[in-house]
């Protein structure tokens, strides 16, 4: 049973030959003339049938975890042969694509050896043609049953002589098909690939029906092959014709309400484009991200109806409809009803087009619509094209579904300092038709639990001008190396925050103004007071405290690559600021900033970089007044793993007072050694500094292990602080990407 990708022959290769698109000169020596076959694009990975309907449910959990599941279907068939390549000077890609397509011969293609060669010959010669290697010799021979040893003498590669590309029509002042000119999938010089230059045709259709040119054509796509001097001619000249517009955009409320689960005005605003305006396929899909984004909508339709390659007919009679249809509409009277499995029991199913049967599901579905309501439909269909095709313009329909508002989600984790964590979500997404919504936050370990609210509106714009209220709750508790003091704070929080996400720049600014009443509780104040200096800022034993801070700060990542970016770039910069005038201890600027890096290299990007650094400082003409809260810490696994969360920083009479500064970095080398997961490697320093940055330096190396999930990425990582006398391990669980 194979378990690699078989190349199979481009379909694409029968259409260009019958349109006469490759002309092929020959060389002199008639012995060595290539004949006129039709070409294959090239190295194509093909689908084989069926063999994963026999995985058990176990099976099919164990290939998704491990990453085997790589999407072929395997076919319960007979085994191929083994495909051995020899020779001198032989290029990889004329190698790669002979062994995929060799691999098609059966082992027991392979017992009948003489027969099986003018097979194996038609195989090589169109698998070293299809990149440019016309004039290739093979000898064959077998060996130990089921291998094909193939000597391949290569000869000269076809390359690219010119490479005349002309566009027409509205086409010929389209940035975008200035972008294809200036870089096109083959180009001089290069080697005659025929997948590349297959490429480069759907690459022009794609953006043609992208941007909008729905009737373009070719006048000519040829290749003229000359094999005396093994040069080849390319010239494509396409008229893209006129670029169609968008027409009238309309929303609806997909229970058939009348009513708008929120204002038109609203969902106007997350309009990427207008009535008039050029069609944008590109546009059409960021309106989608955008519904998507306010998080209203459990279910979000777009309904744009394109040309169909039907006649541009203004009348629609009978004969206009599919031949499918034509024929299901006489089927018997006692199948009043069409549905697919009618469809499939009179042969004609693969003539509908997936428009057509969509309407006969939706009939199947509703148990209603008779033949000839469903074949009316169809019409009626068809004549929205011909209209369409007659203004050029292309109506938006879209369809927001809004019933479920409600959703909750569960997160766990484990990690030596912390122990078991257990983190919950709740979103009401839509309160009202104004767009408001409400969050709430829940997490509670062994030394932390916080719960969060957050209500949400639009400001100036439903996505990139919002306004929150937010208040929480935190306690933790912290037992200090020295004597075993045992330290418990609670944080009381209420504010409110602007976020504001310019298009243009792509960053996010957020300005915030947040109230904080923070209470410090020492286990034993007998202990603080008999020591020969106070470590913490009690000098009156004041347990409480507050602060008013006004805040900004500018955000802006960049990734590729989803869930599980392969590379990206994060950088943030925060500033908070109180005054002992207005409701804080002390007069003090909090200065923050970080930035995460993630770069992917070699084949299939299984290397990986990732490196983070965090900078911050507290300006104060008092530090002592700062509340242990604001001050910074360090360890963790966001941190520096190897040490428990918020152990590491300044350190007064053997106790953990909290950094006036930070400074912690990291970076990570990760190997993909599973098509879902990879193994890691990692250093970690840093501290919570004084303000002289008099305190050490602590390291934490490790190792750990990444599962690309479908909910994102997962890491376990076993961390070690290096810097102590007696080394501490730690294990450290997260979820979510580096970034």
């Amino acid at each position: 049973m194979p378990t690699a990708p078989v190349a199979t022959p481009s379909t694409t290769s029968a259409a260009l030959v019958q349109q006469g698109a490759v002309t092929v000169e020959p060389a002199p020596q008639p012995a060595e003339k290539p004949d006129a076959t039709p070409l294959s694009s090239g190295k194509v990975s093909g689908k084989l049938p069926d063999a994963k309907k026999n995985l058990t449910r176990f099976q099919r959990l164990k290939r998704r975890i491990w990453g085997e599941d790589d999407g072929l279907d395997y076919a319960n068939d007979e085994p191929t042969v083994k495909v051995e390549i020899q020779g001198k000077a032989i290029p990889e890609a004329l190698a790669d694509n002979l062994r995929a397509y060799l691999r098609r011969i059966t082992i027991s293609e392979l017992t009948d050896f003489q027969a099986t060669i003018p097979r194996a010959r038609s195989l090589a010669k169109e698998a070293a043609e299809a990149v440019g290697y016309y004039q290739s010799q093979f000898i064959f021979s077998a060996k130990s049953g089921n291998t094909l040893v193939v000597d391949v003498v290569p000869g000269d590669a076809v390359t690219v002589r010119t490479n005349h590309l002309v566009f027409l029509g509205g086409a010929e002042n389209d940035e975008k098909f200035k972008a294809i000119e200036n870089a096109p999938d083959i180009k001089v010089g290069d080697t005659l690939n025929h997948e590349w230059y297959e490429k480069l045709k759907a690459r022009i259709l794609n953006q043609s029906t992208e941007r909008g040119y729905f009737e373009g054509i070719w006048y000519e796509r040829d290749v003229k092959v000359t094999l005396p001097t093994n040069t080849a001619d390319i010239r494509l000249v396409y008229d893209s014709g006129d670029r169609y517009k968008f027409g009238a955009i309309q929303f609806k409320n997909a229970t058939g309400d009348p009513q708008l689960p929120v204002r038109l005005d609203l969902l106007k605003q997350l309009l990427p484009f207008h009535t008039g305006d050029a069609y944008d396929a590109t546009q059409v899909a960021q309106l989608t991200r955008n519904l998507q984004d306010t998080r209203w909508f459990n279910n979000i339709k777009l309904d744009v109806l394109t040309p169909d390659p039907l006649p541009d007919d203004s009348d629609v009679s009978d004969e206009d409809l599919t031949p499918g249809l034509a024929r299901a509409r006489d089927l018997p009277s006692d199948s009043a009803l069409l549905t697919p499995d009618k469809l499939e029991e009179t042969g004609v199913a693969d003539q509908v087009p997936d428009r057509d049967k969509e309407l006969l599901a939706k009939a199947e579905s509703l148990k209603a619509p008779s033949r000839a309501e469903v074949i009316a439909q169809a019409k009626a269909h068809q004549a929205e094209i011909a209209r369409i095709k007659r203004d050029q313009t292309i109506p938006v329909t879209v369809t927001v579904n809004a019933s479920r508002p409600n959703s909750a989600e569960v997160g766990i984790g484990y990690g030596t300092d912390t122990g078991a964590r257990l983190r919950s979500q709740y979103r009401r997404a839509l309160l009202n038709e104004d767009g408001h919504s409400i969050d709430g936050n829940f997490e509670v370990s062994k030394i932390r639990q916080a719960i969060e609210a957050r209500y949400n509106l639009p400001y100036k714009h439903p996505l990139n001008d919002t306004l929150s209220y937010f208040g929480g709750y935190e306690h933790e508790t912290d037992t200090q190396t020295a004597d075993e003091l045992r330290l418990e704070y609670q944080s009381l929080t209420l504010g409110a925050e602007r976020s504001i996400k310019p298009v243009s720049t792509g960053w996010q600014k957020t300005i915030s103004v947040r109230y904080r009443l923070d209470q410090l509780t020492i286990g034993d104040l007998a202990q603080i007071q008999s020591a020969s200096g106070l470590p913490f800022h009690f000098n009156s034993s004041k347990p409480r405290e507050q602060m008013l801070l006004f805040g900004y700060g500018l955000n802006k990542v960049h990734t590729s690559g989803g869930l599980d970016p392969v590379s990206g770039f994060r950088q943030y910069y925060q500033i908070d600021v109180g005054s002992k005038a207005l409701l804080s201890e002390t007069d003090m600027a909090s200065l923050r900033a970080g930035w995460r890096w993630i770069d992917s290299f070699g084949s299939s990007n299984a290397h990986q970089l990732i490196s983070r650094l965090d900078l911050g400082s507290i300006v104060s003409n008092d530090f002592s007044k700062v509340p242990y809260n604001q001050r910074f810490f360090a360890g963790g696994d966001q941190s520096i793993r190897g040490y428990d969360y918020k152990s590491l920083s300044t350190v007064v009479d053997g106790y953990q007072v909290g950094g006036q500064n930070l400074a912690v970095g990291s970076l990570e080398y990760t190997y993909r050694f599973l098509p879902q997961w990879r193994g890691a490697v990692f250093v970690d320093a840093g501290n919570a500094f004084d303000d002289s940055f008099n305190d050490p330096i602590k390291v934490g190396v490790g190792l750990g292990v990444r599962w690309s999930s479908p909910i994102g990425p997962i890491r376990i990582d076993v961390g070690a602080g290096v810097s102590e006398a007696s080394i501490p391990i730690r294990l450290h669980f997260f979820i979510g990407p580096s970034l």
